[in-house]
């Protein structure tokens, strides 16, 4: 598995995700965590993975698959991550879209937005510029 998160809250949750800290999945060095924090948080990878086209999915659902309240997981994200779930879960969809992008999956910017559960292109590109520090039209083309 590809390292995602390095450390407790070292590079994914800073400013800009950069080519250096950009791969599929999200892990926590292990000897940061408790063993049944490391299971939360690959149970918690998993259900974002799965959902992350599901434009549907919301917090609450999340919460609901975790068997725990809306409260408990903002804590424990907050907690063993460093951020919220929502941040969370757009830090992954543009770092989905972003590996989409360079593998040249789709023709088309729309086809990537809606691919990992954007509704909105306009939002799509604004987060996605926000987070990796560039135009998502500047990686369409490479």
């Amino acid at each position: 598995m590809q390292q995602f998160i390095s450390g407790h809250n070292d590079y994914l949750f800073s400013n800009k995700i950069t080519a250096n800290n950009l791969s599929p999945a999200l892990m926590i060095n292990s000897s940061d965590l408790f063993e049944e924090d490391q299971i939360w948080v690959n149970d918690l990878e998993e259900l974002l993975n799965s959902n992350i086209s599901n434009n549907t999915y919301k917090i609450f659902q999340l919460a609901y698959d975790l068997s725990i309240s809306e409260r408990q997981l903002r804590r424990k994200c907050k907690e063993l991550l460093g951020c919220t779930p929502n941040q969370l879960f757009r830090r992954v969809r543009i770092q989905r879209a972003s590996i989409y992008l360079s593998r040249r999956r789709f023709k088309t910017i729309s086809q990537v937005a809606y691919a990992v559960g954007y509704r909105d292109v306009p939002s799509f590109k604004n987060h996605y510029f926000n987070l990796l520090g560039r135009s998502v039209n500047d990686d369409i083309g490479k």
